[in-house]
């Protein structure tokens, strides 16, 4: 069953200068979602959303007018792992940077049981996912992660090749 893409132009600073670039999803929980790429390969990206846009309509797509509204601060995450701490997580924005590139097919969210090659992975990123309830009322019981050094540390390190590998396939602005 073929679901609806909604086409969205969306924001990244990346490389010292914004790059806007599509992203598509199904708008359902569980669904899809992805970063739209040529048939080659890379992810076009441009230096306007008015670009983004002429690009979607030029292929056929449908841009959404809502979306956008939040920047992927991939400069600051890059920054971060420099020097990972605790007290200067930004835990909902590396998870959004951890998403995107989930979402470019860059890397993918672990889902390991216990004992699993990748388990590590998984527990940070359900960790980090404590963070992201921006309510004035949480459920009853939540409690964000209290981060320590160690985690920080694996925390970036998994992190660092991943979002240099998205900075070479953001490299250019498509004409």
């Amino acid at each position: 069953m073929n679901t609806h893409q909604f086409t969205f132009v969306e924001q990244a600073r990346l490389g010292g200068r914004a790059r806007f670039f599509l992203w598509q999803s199904d708008m359902e929980l569980s669904g899809e979602s992805t970063v739209v790429r040529e048939d080659g390969g890379s992810i076009p990206t441009f230096a306007t959303s008015d670009e983004a846009r002429a690009y979607a309509v030029a292929k056929g797509l449908t841009v959404e007018r809502e979306g956008g509204t939040h920047v992927y601060d991939l400069d600051g995450v890059r920054k971060w792992c420099q020097n990972p701490r605790p007290d200067t997580l930004n835990a909902a924005q590396v998870f959004m940077a951890w998403k995107l590139l989930e979402d470019a097919a860059i890397a993918a969210f672990p889902n390991a049981l216990p004992g699993e090659p990748d388990a590590e992975a998984d527990e940070l990123a359900t960790k980090l996912g404590t963070h992201l309830t921006e309510t004035d009322h949480p459920p009853p019981g939540w409690e964000p992660h209290e981060w320590t050094l160690d985690e920080v540390g694996t925390l970036a390190g998994l992190l660092r090749p991943h979002l240099e590998r998205l900075n070479v396939e953001f490299g250019g602005v498509a004409a």
